[in-house]
């Protein structure tokens, strides 16, 4: 793959500065616990807490003293310390970057007439964080409604304010479509993961959920909505233990669920979830007949976490799912037996490496791979159209990043590249002439009859590098800035490159104890893969109704978005907190689903190889 001159020039940058991506976020406070003497103290239990988010986890010290909380989220924390004899000792961490937190914690013996102190926590507004953002802990997502809980990571996320959901899963934010960066365990899914595309994450596998909407750091790329930063579960910290939960529901609903999990040694540690569940209401049905609507899935998550060392952290991640539903009728095509099935496969394998090389600088180095098969089966008798698809897509990755702390500066700089591999074999038919020509199909496009379908079949082989630089830092007291810079070269059917500029600044007003924030994004997204190749085919150019005039398709150019906000959050006695957003986004963009709707049945461009006819 050709680079552009910028790219080459970046990789040497980032090269020289780190072994340089990503995404990658294993936050660790760590430290050790003394009485007043400064001997260490055994058997302290130890517990970090954040009471917006329900984050909450407990460790006790070891015979050194030492404790350490693994895989924290970055947010603001109480961290509160008790034993017997000693006065409590709470103490307020942020956790900013993958640079570990040492923290030395010293507890005074508590005399015959002193009672406890209590320092209330002041993590309800983050002081240093110029970001919209809403951390959902697993506390809360375990007590989410329905009869299969691990299919509601969609509309737990459509609950969060600003959001909305429809067409069986689609997540709209701050007019964007579905475009949702998700993170796991540091790696971007870039792919679609909605009901329609790929079975989703499991919500019960995850520890603590990120949601960002606004001031998007500049390692985040690819998308122009919001990112959605997944922690998953890990056995490291906890003993080895096991369940199983078993739900059910009205429309025939109910899931079975596994977990299990653990520490196997001191360095060694494991979590499994599976799941496997049914409906009669897989989708949002078309009519309120809710005809053919029923499928299943199952997926499996493993998680293993090896320290085989103080410095070192090696985390691996296996996911795999698998989805089969029938295809929503209308009352007609109920009527003349249509009968379209879909059969959805996914995989997900990846290796984390993180080193702290000193107190100060710690580099993170990962790898995945990811594959995505959709099959769309059609019945005998379908109408209007008979439609068949085989879609498939592969995508191999490596990220690399150093982040390091110093004079109060957050610095973090990386790299990321990727290769996809797209496949699509794709043919339709038209079973009703007079439906097909209603819905605005050409004479060409109504000329495909069974016996003789439209057929497609193309692959192609994408790639995309990027790099990134960033630093969050004080210049005067309450005042925080976060400054990004993020480039992205894409080499899809059309190549294009583009700079990002991350700017965000907060002000921390503490008689009012509230935080005002500003920041301007520019966002960069090419375009979706799924469905690609056939949308922008001169075989289906050729179809649409102003092809005779030479148009019918526009070059599918990356997505560039413009992004203000300003907000306002206040934390009301320490009760509760009000959030409040302002923004405004200039989206320079073509549209996927207006580019395939020319030239193409609206079963294919609205949805992909899982969507109705219409």
């Amino acid at each position: 793959m050709k680079l552009a001159p910028a790219t080459l020039a970046a990789a040497l940058f980032i090269g020289a500065l780190a072994p340089a991506a990503g995404q990658i976020q294993i936050g660790t406070v760590q430290g050790i616990f003394r009485d007043e003497t400064g001997a260490a103290l055994e058997g302290v239990a130890a517990t970090l807490e954040n009471r917006i988010s329900g984050y909450r986890q407990s460790v006790v010290s070891g015979p050194d003293g030492r404790f350490a909380f693994h895989n924290v989220p970055p947010q603001t924390y109480t961290l509160r310390a008790e034993r017997a004899g000693f006065q409590p000792a709470v103490r307020t961490v942020a956790v900013r970057s993958n640079v570990p937190l040492e923290l030395e914690v010293r507890l005074r013996v508590r005399g015959a007439d002193e009672g406890i102190l209590v320092v209330p926590g002041r993590e309800l507004v983050d002081e240093g964080s110029s970001s919209t953002r809403v951390t959902v802990d697993a506390s809360v997502l375990e007590r989410q409604p329905g009869a299969a809980p691990s299919r509601g990571l969609q509309s737990t996320i459509a609950r969060l304010p600003g959001w909305t959901t429809d067409d069986g899963g689609l997540l709209h934010i701050r007019g964007s479509d579905d475009e949702v960066l998700y993170v796991l365990d540091g790696i971007p899914i870039v792919d679609r993961i909605d009901p329609r595309f790929a079975t989703a994450l499991n919500l019960e596998m995850i520890r603590s959920m990120e949601v960002i909407t606004g001031n998007i750091p500049a390692e985040y790329g690819n998308r122009l909505g919001a990112v959605v930063a997944i922690q998953p579960k890990s056995g490291i910290d906890t003993p080895l233990f096991g369940a199983v939960r078993a739900g059910a529901g009205s429309f025939h609903s109910g899931e079975v669920a596994l977990e299990s999990g653990g520490r196997i040694t001191s360095r060694l540690g494991f979590f499994l979830a599976a799941a496997a569940n049914r409906s009669r209401r897989w989708l949002d049905p078309p009519d309120a007949g809710n005809f053919g609507n029923r499928g299943g899935s199952g997926q499996s998550n493993l998680r293993v976490d090896w320290h085989p060392g103080r410095r070192d952290t090696l985390i691996a991640h296996l996911w795999n799912g698998g989805t089969r539903f029938r295809v929503p009728n209308t009352s007609e095509q109920e009527a003349a037996g249509t009968a379209e099935r879909a059969d959805l496969r996914n995989e997900s394998q990846s290796v984390t490496w993180q080193r702290a090389w000193s107190s100060t600088t710690v580099t993170d180095l990962a790898l995945y791979r990811r594959a995505f098969a959709s099959r769309l089966l059609p019945g005998a008798d379908d109408t209007p159209f008979i439609v068949a698809q085989d879609r498939r897509h592969g995508r191999q990755g490596l990220i690399a990043s150093v982040s390091r702390e110093r004079r109060g500066h957050s610095l973090k700089a990386g790299f990321e590249g990727m290769r996809v591999t797209p496949r699509e074999r794709f043919s339709y038919a038209v079973t009703d002439d007079a439906a097909a020509e209603e819905l605005g199909f050409t004479a060409a496009a109504r000329s495909f009859v069974p016996g003789r379908p439209f057929e497609f079949d193309d692959h192609k082989t994408f790639g995309q590098v990027s790099w990134h630089i960033q630093d969050t830092f004080a210049p005067a007291k309450r005042l925080t800035l976060s400054l990004g810079l993020r480039y992205d070269y894409s080499r899809q059917l059309v190549r294009a490159q583009g700079f990002s500029p991350r700017l965000g600044a907060v002000f921390y007003v503490a008689p009012l104890r509230g935080a005002l924030r500003a920041s301007y994004n520019r966002l960069f997204q090419p375009p979706p893969v799924e469905n690609l190749l056939v949308s922008a085919s001169e075989a289906a150019r050729r179809l649409s109704p102003l092809a005779a005039e030479g148009g019918g398709y526009t070059p599918l150019a990356p997505g560039r978005v413009s992004a203000y906000e300003v907000g306002y959050a206040h934390d009301v006695r320490g009760l509760f907190r009000i959030d409040v957003d302002c923004y405004w986004r200039r989206f320079r963009t073509r549209s996927r689903a207006a580019a395939c709707a020319a030239s193409m049945p609206a079963s294919t461009c609205r949805s992909g190889a899982a969507s109705p006819p219409t």
